[in-house]
């Protein structure tokens, strides 16, 4: 019951996973599978995203699975992106494009709060369990780092100075809003079945 497929074709993601999970829970990408079908994200939040990426993959393979959604939540674009944060400018996966958006948007305002969240879905013949993780930062004036991705070289994370591109990987996983909500997967995915 330790192996999990862990719904993303994002190797980013995957290498950030499994520096976060306990190491008896074996996770496989869809990668690792051989499955690479974009899986669809239609919903309207977080939670519908991720239940319905884990739907799929249930439907494909009959094994537990978890998948995730995450958003960038600014206050000064009314929540913008939110579920859009990947496809932000038009162009899938284009993390600079993205982020030179984002900053665009942000000339004019003073107000640079925002917040990642991310929700995960969990997945098996018998439950659907969701987990929750968020980190609350601001939007920095200029991009910042090379470690990490996505929107990382640009969001500061409270209490701190430098963006998320510049902490250190270790730091990151102990504090992102990923690591949050896998780590509450995590602690119930055990107590569940070890």
């Amino acid at each position: 019951m330790n192996r999990i497929i862990f719904a993303t074709q994002n190797q980013h993601k995957v290498k950030e996973i499994s520096s976060i999970l306990h190491p008896g829970i074996n996770s496989v990408s869809l990668a690792d599978l051989g499955f690479l079908e974009e899986l669809l994200e239609t919903g309207s939040t977080l939670t519908e995203n991720a239940i319905q990426k884990a739907e799929q993959v249930w439907d494909s393979f009959k094994l537990p699975c978890i998948s995730e959604d995450t958003g960038l939540f600014v206050k000064a674009l009314n929540g913008a992106p939110g579920v859009f944060t990947a496809r932000f400018a038009q162009r899938e996966n284009s993390s600079l494009s993205n982020n030179d958006l984002l900053l665009e948007k942000l000339l004019d305002h003073n107000d640079r709060s925002a917040y990642f969240e991310t929700c995960i879905c969990y997945k098996d013949t018998a439950q659907t369990k969701l987990f929750y993780g968020r980190l609350d930062g601001t939007i920095s004036i200029g991009a910042k780092g090379l470690q990490g991705f996505g929107y990382d070289p640009i969001f500061i994370p409270d209490t701190y100075i430098q963006t998320l591109a510049e902490i250190d990987l270790d730091k990151k996983s102990e504090m992102s809003h990923r690591s949050l909500a896998f780590k509450s997967f995590e602690k119930w995915f055990l107590a569940q079945f070890f």
